[in-house]
Order: C-alpha cells, then sequence, then structure tokens
C-alpha cells in the first residue's frame, strides 16, 4: 500500500525540460499549456532563464503561420533554436 501511494505521488512531480544541445534547463511542466503531438511542439506559459529571445521580429512563411510576426527562441547556452515567440 505504501508503494501504490509513492507511486501514485511520483505522477505529480514536475519533469524539466532540457535543450538538446547542452542539455541546460529550458522549461518544466508547471508552465505547461498545450501540446501539439502532430505539430511535434509544446506550448509553454514561460520559459527557463536560459533562454533567450532573439529581439528581432519576423513574418512567418511556414504553412498555418503565414503573416504571424515570431521572435525566435534560443538557448543562452549553445544558441541552439528552440522555438518562437508568437
Amino acid at each position: 500500500e505504501r508503494r501504490e501511494r509513492r507511486s501514485e505521488g511520483a505522477d505529480l512531480l514536475p519533469m524539466v525540460f532540457l535543450c538538446a544541445g547542452c542539455r541546460r534547463p529550458v522549461g518544466d511542466t508547471l508552465s505547461w499549456v498545450a501540446n501539439d503531438e502532430e505539430g511535434g511542439c509544446i506550448l509553454l506559459r514561460c520559459a527557463a532563464a536560459g533562454v533567450s529571445v532573439d529581439q528581432e521580429r519576423k513574418l512567418s512563411k511556414l504553412p498555418g503561420e503565414c503573416g504571424c510576426m515570431v521572435e525566435t527562441l534560443f538557448c543562452s547556452g549553445c544558441s541552439r533554436t528552440l522555438g518562437s515567440i508568437y
């Protein structure tokens, strides 16, 4: 019975998302808003301090994003592109 309770509690612990390039923390499940399995992306309410924003806004030309203004998010450790702010 004790083991069952421990495993139930473990399901509630947050997970941390790491940069695929340098393994720095870039977010966690506490800020999780939604996910898009088809697009292979997740939406977070906020990112960790190790995430930087390219202040240059660009007009996206990707399918489904046409006309959207985006700012690129990148890892401050290795400069790997992580996603976008719309």
